[in-house]
């Protein structure tokens, strides 16, 4: 499972812009707007629960599936969905502070 740097932006062009169809329809056909921060949230969610089952199905301790995950850790690594301190990955299930700024108060 070699994924190659293209299917990084495919996967999030096709993620984000599936979420901004669907709130346009909601807002035209509902008469409801949602507010951007709830889109950036359903947009982080796809990319996570995504990826997540992409590194679950490398099964194995052999040789190709450590070069598959090494594969996967090298593009994914600096985009902040997860933390890496054991073989495994900790996904962060909320988006960073850096996608959306807090509320002016």
């Amino acid at each position: 499972m070699e994924i190659r740097y293209d299917e990084r932006w495919n996967l999030i062009n096709a993620c984000t812009l599936w979420h901004i169809w669907r709130r346009r329809c909601t807002a035209c056909f509902d008469n409801f707007l949602e507010p951007p921060v709830e889109t950036i949230k359903a947009i982080w969610c796809d990319l996570l629960h995504t990826l997540k089952g992409q590194f679950d199905s490398i099964q194995g301790e052999s040789d190709k599936a450590n070069k598959e995950r090494h594969a996967f850790y090298k593009l994914w690594d600096h985009m902040g969905m997860y933390t890496r301190s054991t073989r495994r990955p900790k996904w962060l299930f909320s988006p960073p502070i850096w996608l959306y700024p807090p509320p002016i108060t």
